[in-house]
């Protein structure tokens, strides 16, 4: 069941899907990210970046902005976790079942 009561089905994954999941949440960023937007409202570019510089005392704003531009934020599309519009940098979570399986895997880590 998901948080809103729903049954969902699973599809098979591939290894190679699920390698490309888990070498997207490889890094803390992009699991803050998935994080965030589990709270189940849109994120933008500067929400992140907040996100992250809050966390890390050592990064810089203008360097974590251009890593979750050119790397992070794309990489995790690319795998289908999330959305992001380059255009107006909102993110969001997808809502399927690989995503609810990574929640579960991301909060485990903690």
């Amino acid at each position: 069941m998901t948080a809103d009561d729903t049954t969902v089905v699973a599809r098979p994954h591939s290894a190679e899907e699920l390698d490309e999941v888990f070498d997207a949440l490889a890094h803390r960023y992009r699991r803050a990210i998935i994080q965030r937007l589990e709270w189940g409202e849109p994120a933008t570019l500067d929400d992140l970046v907040t996100l992250i510089t809050d966390r890390d005392d050592s990064a810089a704003a203008s360097d974590v902005r251009t890593a979750l531009v050119h790397n992070h934020l794309p990489r995790l599309a690319e795998t289908d976790v999330i959305t992001y519009d380059a255009e107006t940098h909102v993110t969001e979570l997808d809502d399927a079942v690989a995503e609810r399986a990574i929640l579960a895997a991301v909060h485990g880590s903690e």
